[in-house]
């Protein structure tokens, strides 16, 4: 299983490129489990047609590629990343990417050049699974100890067991007792407060 994302050879988005031009665009895909996620690149170096192009790209790819994907786990795992050489407002960012309109998108502004494939492919791979995050075991790690409350200890002493019938009216004659001796709890409080 391919765990890291490659470009997709085969698949003609020159039609794309075509209905806008000062794009480039191409695609990439990873395998997860028996599915895989897919993620459309498109960049520019013009961020005047990166403002007001996002939203036709996003809504033509949706249209010609992702609606006809008959795997609904590549329907929902789609993603569109917007590449721009240019500097991109943080408003224009952040709409972009918390706009979920047929798929996820990311957006990578002042790149400094259109990249290439491998440049790319890292970028998918740490902003999608993360491949910059490094999980490290420690077992020397030690918990304090966990304190309960009465009513907690006396719930699981009572060894409620799921399902109908009398496990029903165990718990209610929990709650009933829980119930009674917090009240008890809240008046002892109470009357120590007066004093």
């Amino acid at each position: 299983m391919n765990t890291a994302f490659q470009q997709v050879h085969g698949m003609d988005l020159t039609v794309v490129e075509r209905e806008f031009e000062g794009w480039h665009i191409s695609s990439f895909k990873v395998s997860i489990g028996r599915g895989h996620i897919v993620a459309y690149c498109c960049q520019t170096t013009n961020s005047a047609d990166f403002a007001n192009e996002w939203q036709q790209i996003n809504s033509y790819i949706a249209a010609k590629y992702v609606a006809k994907n008959k795997q609904p786990f590549e329907r929902w795992n789609s993603y569109l990343l917007f590449v721009c050489t240019a500097k991109i407002p943080k408003a224009l960012r952040y709409e972009i990417e918390n706009n979920k309109f047929a798929m996820r998108k990311i957006v990578v502004g002042e790149a400094g050049t259109v990249l290439n494939d491998e440049a790319l492919a890292i970028v998918l791979n740490r902003e999608i699974l993360s491949t910059n995050v490094t999980i490290t075991s420690n077992s020397n790690t030690t918990f304090p100890p966990l304190i309960l409350n009465n009513v907690t200890t006396d719930l699981i002493a009572a060894n409620l067991q799921p399902g109908r019938g009398s496990a029903q009216e165990n718990r209610k004659k929990w709650l009933d007792m829980a119930r009674f001796t917090t009240r008890q709890l809240v008046e002892r409080q109470d009357g120590k407060d007066e004093n």
